[in-house]
């Protein structure tokens, strides 16, 4: 913004002295939009198509969403907190492993009284386990016998991964109901679903495999919810339409992402509240989900084929939606 002219002494400036300051003026104006252009974002290994998408610090016109699980984020002092927790209980397992090497020495050698010392060191090291192993990472019971037969493995991948049990079922519910081989039309893959773009050169030959699947669509997920500040409905409509997603409106989401939000949180809403039966699970198969949840448990040789009760019908405020998975 320019300061007005001064009023004395009034001047009539020339034809040519006006065309210079209006060419100047124009130079400078060029010269400080240049400098404040953003420069391009490049795109990571873990993004999605729309990942050159930068999410704005603020946020835009109030997103009319409708309210996500309560579930808070993650503040910096309680990441550090569970990093600090981390590294102690490895510690101790390390201390463990060492003090029952010493018992098994003592009890393998043990000469006049050796053994009792060897003895109390292996109880102490048992002890020790026992105090410092983590509680296992147990996802809701109502989840689909398909969903189950991967309990072990999604246990697993939440230590591994640093991601909520729970989550990782409802990502594994909605996208392959378990099957490790679902693919769907638009080329994704595995048990998560993860579009080919985000797998290695080396990865594409395998990328139903249930390990490489999860590494990635973990690091999918987790880059979905730091762009969405840990706000898990959120992060699913990042999961399955991308990143561009976030900086847009419910209204402007396209339909299979409004449903997959619908889908996603009430799922995980419900797991997290600790309730024993799902009702939007239960809409989600009778919307479609079951067919494919058969053909993961005739995949799998899961004797209990997948049923719904009779005359069950989804509530009235459920779009209806056929599950993101293609079976055909």
């Amino acid at each position: 913004m320019t300061e007005p002219e001064t009023t004395a002494p009034k001047r009539k400036r020339s034809a040519s002295t006006a065309a210079k300051s209006t060419a100047s003026k124009s130079a400078t104006t060029k010269s400080t939009a240049a400098k404040s252009a953003p420069k391009p974002r490049t795109k990571s290994s873990n993004a999605s198509t729309e990942s050159a998408v930068k999410r704005p610090k603020s946020t835009p016109a109030k997103r009319k969403v409708a309210a996500a699980p309560p579930v808070s984020g993650r503040p910096l002092w309680q990441q550090l907190f569970l990093t600090f927790v981390r590294i102690i209980r490895r510690l101790l397992m390390t201390f463990y492993w060492l003090v029952y090497q010493i018992a098994l020495r003592f009890w393998l050698l043990s000469v006049r009284g050796k053994a009792a010392v060897g003895l109390a060191f292996l109880l102490i090291g048992i002890l020790l386990y026992a105090i410092t192993r983590p509680p296992p990472s147990r996802i809701a019971a109502f989840f689909m016998p398909s969903v189950q037969y991967w309990a072990s493995n999604i246990t697993r991948w939440s230590e591994e991964y640093d991601v909520d049990p729970n989550l990782i079922a409802t990502l594994m519910q909605i996208e392959s109901c378990g099957l490790p081989a679902a693919e769907s039309y638009a080329g994704a893959q595995g048990l998560f679903q993860v579009m080919p773009f985000h797998f290695s050169e080396d990865e594409k030959a395998r990328m139903t495999d249930p390990e490489i699947n999860a590494k990635r669509g973990m690091g999918v997920i987790k880059d979905c919810l730091e762009r969405a500040d840990y706000d898990f409905g959120l992060a699913m409509v990042c999961y399955n339409g991308g990143p561009g997603q976030l900086i847009r409106t419910q209204d402007q989401w396209p339909n299979e992402t409004q449903r997959y939000y619908v889908w996603g949180s009430g799922i995980f809403g419900e797991a997290k509240s600790g309730a024993k039966e799902s009702q939007t699970l239960q809409a989600w198969l009778q919307a479609g989900g079951a067919s494919l949840c058969r053909q993961a448990e005739a995949t799998l040789r899961i004797a209990a084929p997948t049923t719904i009760p009779s005359g069950y019908t989804p509530p009235a405020s459920l779009p209806e939606q056929l599950p993101t998975f293609d079976g055909s």
